[in-house]
């Protein structure tokens, strides 16, 4: 972490594979790749705990003010635990290769990035089969808000929308990207 206003970086956590970060008012969350880990540590410095462990390749993260959430890209789930830790509960399965997650107070927003960075079709196009996903905070069937993007990455929202950003495809080198929105979300 370091001052707004600028100064030195202090270090309140070293190893791992961090990808996945948010806060609140008291502590950094951030999720460990490789250790598949959801942790925290306070804001101020201290000891890590653990929130959640056994997770496949999480990456995403965000935060409402009584859980943490998460995708994990190696089962392809949407999760969620409480902020001060125990199970986990899956709140959408089955999907294609989730990256980045936000919420609100009545739903989990997540990009699908799809397997268009690693398959083509016949005729050597890369397929566009990313979405921006939505389940409710309690999980159930998850809604489709837009299909068919080539590799959705990262999800931000306001009152009214949904925004992302598609890296595009790799037959462009990724110089055919954009920055989209959906609304009512």
């Amino acid at each position: 972490k370091m001052p707004l206003g600028g100064g030195h970086p202090d270090l309140l956590v070293s190893g791992g594979y961090p990808i996945g970060i948010a806060v609140d008012a008291a502590y950094v969350y951030w999720v460990d790749y490789m250790a598949g880990t959801v942790m925290k540590v306070p804001s101020g410095g201290g000891a890590p705990t653990t929130l959640a462990s056994g997770q496949s390749g999480p990456q995403g993260l965000a935060l409402d003010a009584a859980s943490v959430y998460w995708t994990n890209e190696g089962d392809n789930t949407v999760m969620k635990a409480p902020l001060g830790g125990g199970t986990p509960t899956t709140l959408a399965s089955g999907q294609n290769a989730p990256l980045s997650v936000a919420v609100d107070g009545t739903n989990v927003y997540w990009t699908n990035t799809g397997t268009q960075s690693r398959a083509y079709q016949a005729d050597g196009s890369v397929m566009a089969d990313g979405s921006v996903m939505k389940v409710s905070l309690d999980g159930g069937t998850p809604t489709a808000l837009a299909v068919g993007l080539s590799f959705p990455c990262f999800i931000a929202l306001d009152a009214s929308g949904v925004y992302w950003t598609n890296l595009g495809t790799s037959t462009n080198n990724y110089t055919d990207g954009s920055v989209m929105k959906v609304s009512p979300k």
